[in-house]
Formats: structure tokens, sequence, C-alpha cells
């Protein structure tokens, strides 16, 4: 039996050539991602120019609407800095809550705040207020006692969008 000895010039030719394929696959993807606010904060840019498809719809009392879940949701940070959430139906009127739960958790990783929900008026009220500053947190929200949770993540920034009538966390402008 005779055994092939492939020569290296061949191996680093086909090497290359699958080299410069994934490279060239990756450059389409970046290229579809806007890079264009390198070293500005978020909400200082204008550039909000997303078509109208991108966009994403605004919750009925100005909050940040979820449809992750088969029950759709506003969260909403009041000027407190708690937070209320009201169950939808497809037609945007708020539902009373039945067999839902919510948590959120925020802040430092190294010290979260966990807010807990009490339904009051037929809404989520948190028990307590977030912690200051923009803060990254995680909505956690269950259909039922069996149900699994769904998760929704997003950064607290209660600073007005420039370009609609929505504050930073639940901005519809598709940016």
């Amino acid at each position: 039996m005779k055994t092939k000895i492939y020569r290296p010039t061949a191996l680093i030719g086909i090497l290359s050539l699958f080299v410069a394929s994934c490279a060239d696959t990756n450059s389409d993807k970046h290229a579809e991602h806007d890079h264009s606010h390198e070293g500005a904060a978020h909400s200082d840019h204008d550039d909000h120019s997303e078509s109208e498809s991108e966009k994403r719809e605004g919750g009925p009392n100005g909050g940040r609407l979820v449809t992750s879940s088969d029950t759709d949701y506003e969260l909403r940070i009041n000027p407190d800095r708690t937070v209320s959430i009201t169950l939808l139906d497809q037609a945007r009127k708020p539902v009373a809550p039945a067999d839902q739960s919510v948590t959120i958790v925020g802040g430092d990783r190294s010290s979260p705040t966990t807010l807990s929900f009490n339904v009051i008026s037929g809404v989520f009220q948190s028990d307590k207020p977030l912690p200051d500053g923009n803060i990254p947190v995680i909505a956690q929200f269950k259909e039922s006692e069996s149900a699994s949770i769904v998760r929704e993540r997003f950064t607290v920034n209660l600073s007005d969008c420039p370009s609609c009538d929505y504050q930073e966390y639940a901005c519809v402008c598709g940016h």
C-alpha cells in the first residue's frame, strides 16, 4: 500500500482559501452592523435613520413594550425608579394578572438589587426602587407556576431619546 505525501505548499493553499472564504463571510456580517457611534454615549448620537420595519412598538403608557412571552406587557419605570408592569391583550389594553409572576434583577453584579412585585389595582408594582444610574437589568416573567421563565435584558437609561417621544430604555427608533 502506497502512502501519499502531501506537500506543505498544497496544504497552505487549501487553508488560505478556507480562511479567505471565512473572512469574506464574516466581513459581510460585520458590514451590516453600524459602528458609527464609537466613543459616543448611546444617548448622544442622532443617527436614528432606521427603516420603519426595524422600529419597535412602544408601550401605551410610554414604557418598554415586551413581546417575548405569550403575554405582552409594558414595563414602565416611574419617576421614583419603582417599576410598574402592565399586562396587555392583543389590542394593547390592560388585563389583570392571573397566574403570572415577575422579578427584576438589576444594578451592580457584585451586589444586585432584586425587585419583587405585588399586584396593586391590576398592575404589578415593585416593592422598592431600582438603584440610581444607567444600570443593566434582567426582567424575568413567568406565565404560570409551571411555565418556564422568559427573560428580557436591557439597560435602564432614563434620558430622553432625541428622536422619539420615549426615554432611552423604551426607545422605539430602532437604533
